[in-house]
């Protein structure tokens, strides 16, 4: 209660330089002290209120929107793979019709040589590490993902070829 000096100081931070205000005087009253007022016997009117606009309609839909579509794209490193040496890496990314990476926890399956890998999404993505091919020649890397939402299997293929 009473009247008082106030300064405001700011340290600052990285980004903000520091900073005090001029001294200001406040003055602090006693909530007690100050009179209720009086209800009186005649309420006030409230104020009319002005009606709000009316929304436009929104234009309908013309035909269905189609889902987006999943595919896989599929790279294969290195690009020179020699039998019974390099292990081959698959890597797998996820992506939507509009070009952005899915975010999907799920499983890939990849199938190459008689052998199937599965490895699990992170983020949409994964890579898959080969076992060395024993002979020369192309194979073909099947890749498939299942989708549980949409019900859809999306599926990709790669050739890549086993060199001496």
């Amino acid at each position: 209660m009473g009247t008082h000096q106030v300064t405001v100081a700011y340290d600052g931070d990285g980004a903000v330089a520091p900073s005090t205000s001029a001294a200001t005087t406040v003055t602090v009253t006693d909530p007690a002290a100050t009179p209720t007022p009086t209800p009186t016997e005649t309420p006030t009117q409230t104020p009319t209120q002005t009606p709000t606009p009316t929304p436009l309609p929104v234009p309908p839909v013309i035909g269905p929107v189609a889902p987006e579509v999943l595919r896989l794209v599929v790279r294969v490193a290195p690009r020179r793979i020699v039998a019974r040496q390099t292990r081959a890496r698959v890597e797998v990314v996820l992506r939507a019709d509009s070009g952005r990476s899915t975010v999907s926890d799920r499983r890939v399956t990849v199938k190459v040589g008689g052998r199937t890998y599965r490895s699990g999404l992170d983020d949409g993505r994964t890579t898959v590490r080969l076992r060395a091919f024993a002979r020369t020649g192309i194979r073909w890397v099947r890749v498939a993902y299942w989708d549980d939402v949409r019900r859809e299997r999306v599926t990709s293929k790669v050739k890549l070829r086993v060199r001496r």
